[in-house]
């Protein structure tokens, strides 16, 4: 990651928003106005669809954003990434 920056976090935003965002956003779409718990249940089932955990996703975020070298990072994948978070 402190060598290749901004390609590793393009790559990372974009699976995020693919496998994540869109589907998420895709459900609440179909189901109009789910309830928390039928939220909830859907968006763990595309976390594991996608391989990961609300936990893990939280570190990664935090990492990129805290223990970042910020020289690595454009001012526009920064902000996308506080704006995931």
């Amino acid at each position: 990651m402190r060598t290749v920056g901004d390609p590793f976090v393009n790559a990372l935003l974009a699976y995020v928003e693919d496998n994540l965002i869109n589907p998420v956003l895709e459900i609440v779409s179909r189901l109009q106005n789910p309830s928390p718990a039928v939220l909830t249940q859907n968006a763990e089932t595309v976390l594991e669809k996608a391989q990961l955990t609300i936990e893990i996703l939280t570190i990664i975020f935090e990492s990129l954003l805290v223990e970042h070298s910020p020289d690595k990072l454009t001012g526009k994948n920064r902000h996308k990434l506080q704006e995931l978070y």
